[in-house]
């Protein structure tokens, strides 16, 4: 074998293997793009059974709350704490939206439990 043979299976044998870390970095990204994914998919279904416990547990009470006021009055100066926890128009929609639970025409009467 001449010299100038093997110095032509050297280029192909280091041709091959820039092409096959190519291959391998497309496969690495590959993978980082489906693991993404993944966890997008997770985090996208643990807010779901978050949001849905949410509701089933406020439905819950909403249905104990029409069955028994008193424990609503019972705990209402602790849900209008709850709600002014926010800040700003989430504050301001949460307190709306106890005064229609809570029957309260005057706004203040809820600013002034707190």
């Amino acid at each position: 074998m001449s010299k100038q043979d093997i110095q032509t299976k050297l280029e192909l044998i280091e041709k091959q293997k820039a092409d096959q870390l190519k291959k391998l970095d497309q496969l690495k990204n590959q993978e980082k793009a489906l693991k993404a994914q993944q966890r997008k998919k997770q985090r996208d279904l643990t807010r779901q059974q978050d949001a849905r416990l949410k509701i089933l547990v406020g439905a819950f009470y909403l249905r104990q709350f029409k069955k028994n006021p008193e424990m609503l009055e019972s705990i209402k100066g602790s849900l209008i704490s709850f709600a002014s926890e926010a800040t700003g128009t989430a504050k301001e929609q949460n307190l709306a939206v106890l005064k229609e639970l809570l029957n309260i025409e005057d706004t203040n009467e809820v600013i002034n439990f707190e």
